[in-house]
């Protein structure tokens, strides 16, 4: 018979089995926390939540880019082609990060034409600093430390209607450069970023910008490019200097043969230069800093302003030698016509005594663009001829005729390539 309380018994064994098993979950927290102090205590509530929740979709994804997009266009100014080279009415051309309300900053092609809109440009990166529209929108910027944690980073296209790219990355290596007065974050193997690209995080705040630097993709901090800027526009009407000579890397053998612990080979000299350095010199330092690469040697040589005196230690015949050159503004290159017009391969060079002829400029969108020629290439063979003047590398394309093609031999850098010329 039931009593007045009907509610069902626990009987004591129930009871103590219970208490046993909360004191073992106590005790297995204290060990827990004892053995691992610093782990953060979560709660299993987020993680259930997590898999009964609904899973991401492309949609959201997307909607979540277009986020990221829109803080991303706030923050960067749109330029015209006129900037770039273009007449003003063919429309966007690239954008550019403010510096201040009436300044911006942004890569400019090697071939891109000048106008009054381009206040500066710094030769051995292609960073250039250009007037810009009113904008006093505020601009944030992200500047660590370090980047040693898993994270997602967005690259703007530098041309053309604004796109962003998604990478991701474990973290940065932070490595130096010889043309950034701060340390630069090398971009992981297996991603390649478009040479003056943007890059950004999740939060619309600027990071740096993606320079190409001997083959590596590089991201240069903010505060890097804006002291770059800033010393550009601090010498406003320099001349670029010219110390008319070209080089090329030292390999191992030419290292064994000249005795040289680093530096870059002479092999061609013009101009200020001629006289006073030899082909086969080897240059060890520049204002008594190391050129242990060309690129090194592209940043001491041309941030020079024209006047400038340069003072080389070079290596002669197992003889060390300190030389003076005074670098001389660089020959104006004539403007080419259109090669439609006059079949011109949109190609200027100059002599590089002994060793060919130089490329000075390359005009877009021409045959030897098309080619994949580059400004300070060396064409050493034009055709038959060997080590060519200007005059015989346009005997040897002209020859060619319309629809024909020249073949060419240039050094670039430590490479030796094949280049095919069709006009």
């Amino acid at each position: 018979m039931l009593d007045g309380d009907s509610r069902p018994r626990v009987s004591r064994d129930t009871r103590r089995l219970i208490t046993a098993a909360a004191l073992a979950l106590v005790c297995l927290w204290v060990l827990a926390r004892l053995r691992f102090p610093d782990a953060p205590l979560q709660s299993p509530v987020a993680p259930v939540l997590t898999q009964i929740s609904r899973p991401a979709t492309f949609a959201d994804l997307a909607d979540q880019l277009e986020e990221v997009k829109g803080r991303i266009a706030a923050s960067l100014v749109p330029v015209p082609r006129s900037a770039r080279g273009g007449s003003s009415d063919e429309g966007l051309a690239a954008w550019a990060w403010p510096l201040r309300d009436d300044v911006a900053l942004l890569r400019l092609p090697d071939e891109a034409a000048r106008d009054d809109s381009v206040l500066a440009v710094d030769r051995p990166t292609g960073l250039g600093v250009i007037r810009a529209g009113s904008n006093p929108a505020p601009r944030r910027t992200w500047e660590p430390a370090a980047i040693d944690a898993p994270t997602y980073l967005f690259a703007s296209a530098p041309t053309g209607r604004l796109t962003i790219a998604p990478f991701y990355v474990d973290g940065l290596n932070a490595v130096r450069s010889p043309a950034w007065s701060t340390a630069v974050w090398r971009a992981p193997d297996g991603i390649r970023l478009a040479g003056g690209s943007f890059v950004f995080n999740a939060a619309g705040e600027w990071l740096g910008m993606a320079l190409d630097e001997e083959g590596q993709s590089l991201i240069v901090p903010a505060r890097a490019l804006r002291d770059r800027a800033q010393r550009m526009l601090d010498a406003p009407g320099a001349a670029p200097g010219s110390l008319g000579m070209s080089v090329r890397a030292l390999t191992p053998a030419l290292a064994a043969a000249t005795g040289s612990p680093g530096g870059v080979v002479v092999d061609g000299v013009d101009g200020p230069a001629a006289g006073v350095v030899s082909i086969g010199d080897v240059v060890e330092m520049v204002d008594g800093q190391s050129v242990a690469t060309t690129f090194e040697w592209r940043v001491r040589a041309e941030r020079l302003a024209a006047g400038a005196a340069a003072v080389l230690r070079v290596r002669r015949g197992g003889e060390v030698l300190d030389v003076t050159v005074i670098a001389s503004p660089p020959p104006e290159p004539a403007a080419p016509a259109p090669a439609a017009e006059s079949g011109d391969p949109g190609l200027r060079l100059a002599r590089a005594a002994r060793v060919g002829s130089r490329v000075v400029r390359v005009t877009a969108g021409s045959a030897a663009d098309r080619a994949g020629l580059r400004a300070n290439d060396v064409i050493v063979r034009a055709g038959a001829d060997a080590a060519p003047t200007p005059e015989q590398v346009r005997r040897q394309i002209e020859a060619a005729g319309g629809g024909g093609t020249t073949l060419l031999v240039v050094v670039r850098g430590a490479e030796h390539l094949l280049v095919t010329l069709s006009r």
